[in-house]
């Protein structure tokens, strides 16, 4: 029992650290200082005013309706590359994960606390984090290479689900866009092949889809603060819970 425990407040503690560092992050993209000039990618071509998307819309209305889109989606696929502040020293976290309504998957790295994957099947988590992050988390050596390459069950006692729900959810995702205050529409962007809206406010830009429907395409601050990639919405996905030799359970 009192291994569970011990090994029930690792997993706690280090999602705890975790999301500390994946909100101050996604936070960031409100208070960050005014972009960079190659934020904003050059326009492929011209448009036209006939071709302007959401003709007659603020910024704001536009985030409304991203906002909108992104509650009625069933997937997405999120790639981010974000700094926030850990115990008083700048962390990066990396975020790599397809995530959907019935379930997901999420690999994340933090800097100096190595990587950790959540899945998430129905109400089901677990999680495998390697021997770097067990060891950051607090593990003694052995038992931080016993949990290295393992799926560890989270049980919904263990205060570490509703932060694992949370960051592996799409209504957090939904609320990092959401929390956005644009003040001003830039068109005529492309972000990779897609032809995109910008709006811009606070010192970072949400790039909306100009054409089908307003998804966000990229969450851009400075170079310092980092980007959000939205790609693959609605797209089918499906989760398989982890064979049960590659289960620690708590």
């Amino acid at each position: 029992m009192r291994g569970t425990r011990t090994r029930a407040a690792l997993v706690a503690a280090a999602l705890s650290a975790l999301i500390a560092v994946g909100t101050a992050g996604t936070a960031s993209a409100a208070t960050a200082a005014p972009p960079v000039a190659a934020t904003v990618a050059a326009p492929s071509a011209v448009r036209t005013a006939a071709s302007t998307p959401y003709p007659g819309r603020t910024a704001a209305q536009i985030k409304a309706l991203s906002v909108a889109a992104m509650k009625k989606a069933t997937s997405v696929h999120v790639t981010a590359h974000l700094t926030g502040e850990l115990d008083g020293r700048t962390a990066t976290i990396d975020v790599n994960g397809v995530i959907g309504t019935s379930g997901s998957k999420v690999t994340m790295s933090i800097t100096g606390m190595g990587s950790l994957t959540v899945l998430k099947v129905g109400s089901r988590v677990w999680i495998s984090g390697n021997v770097a992050f067990w060891t950051a988390s607090g593990a003694p050596a052995a038992l931080a290479k016993k949990l290295a390459g393992h799926w560890v069950a989270v049980s919904r006692k263990n205060a570490a689900y509703t932060q694992v729900t949370t960051i592996s959810g799409l209504g957090f995702w939904t609320t990092v866009v959401a929390s956005f205050a644009p003040t001003e529409r830039v068109d005529g962007q492309v972000v990779g092949r897609t032809p995109v809206v910008g709006l811009w406010g606070n010192g970072s830009i949400l790039f909306v889809s100009a054409t089908g429907k307003p998804y966000p395409v990229r969450v851009a601050q400075d170079a310092s603060a980092g980007t959000i990639d939205f790609v693959d919405w609605n797209k089918k996905v499906s989760f398989k819970a982890p064979k049960k030799s590659q289960v620690i359970a708590y």
